[in-house]
C-alpha cells in the first residue's frame, strides 16, 4: 500500500502536467519610461499607471481651481464697485472704446479681469441686487477652492478617488466570471 502523503504530492504534479490547471505565458510589457524604452514586469506597470492617473486628476483639480479663482476675481471686482454702479456707468458711458477697461482699471482700482468683465455686462445687469445676488457665492467658491486643495494635498483621498473611479469602471463595464468553480 502506498500512503496518503506520497500520494498526495503525485496527484498534484499529474494534476499540473496533464490538464490546464497550471498554465503559464510569456508577456513581454515594453514601455517608454522617461523617454526610453524598457521592459518592466507587471507591479512597475500599475505603479507607473497609478502615478500617470494620480498626475491627471491633479491637473483636472488645478484646472478647476482655476476657473474657481477666476469666478472668484470677477465677483471681487463686482462687490468692489456694487455702492459706485452709477459712477461705473458714468465711466463706461465717457469713455471710448478702447479707453473704457483702462478707466475702469484706474478709476475704481480693478484689475484687467474684472474691468473686462464689468465692461462686457450687459446694462440690466449693473444693478446693486443683481450684483448683490452673484456674489453671495464668494465664500461657496472659497471653501469650494479651499475643499479641492485639500484633496490635492492628501494622498489617501486622491487614491480614495481612483478607486471609486475603478469601482465606477467595474460596475459599468465589467463581466462576470465565465468559467466555474467544480468541486
Amino acid at each position: 500500500k502506498k500512503s496518503k502523503r506520497n500520494l498526495i504530492p503525485r496527484i498534484i504534479h499529474d494534476l499540473y502536467e496533464q490538464t490546464p490547471l497550471k498554465s503559464t505565458f510569456a508577456v513581454n510589457m515594453r514601455m517608454l519610461v522617461d523617454g526610453l524604452p524598457k521592459v518592466i514586469g507587471v507591479w512597475e506597470v500599475i505603479e507607473r499607471w497609478l502615478d500617470w492617473r494620480r498626475q491627471c486628476l491633479c491637473r483636472g483639480m488645478e484646472y478647476e481651481i482655476n476657473k474657481l479663482e477666476d469666478k472668484l476675481n470677477v465677483l471681487f471686482g463686482l462687490l468692489k464697485v456694487t455702492e459706485v454702479i452709477d459712477e461705473v456707468i458714468d465711466c463706461i458711458k465717457n469713455s471710448t472704446e478702447a479707453g473704457v477697461i483702462r478707466n475702469l482699471m484706474k478709476r475704481f482700482n480693478l484689475n484687467e479681469r474684472q474691468a473686462e468683465y464689468i465692461a462686457n455686462m450687459k446694462l440690466r445687469n449693473l444693478n446693486k441686487e443683481y450684483i448683490k445676488n452673484n456674489t453671495k457665492e464668494i465664500k461657496s467658491t472659497e471653501n469650494k477652492v479651499n475643499e479641492i486643495r485639500s484633496i490635492i494635498e492628501s494622498e489617501d483621498q486622491v487614491n480614495g478617488l481612483i478607486i471609486n473611479d475603478m469601482i465606477d469602471v467595474k460596475e459599468k463595464f465589467g463581466i462576470d466570471r465565465r468559467t466555474l468553480f467544480i468541486k
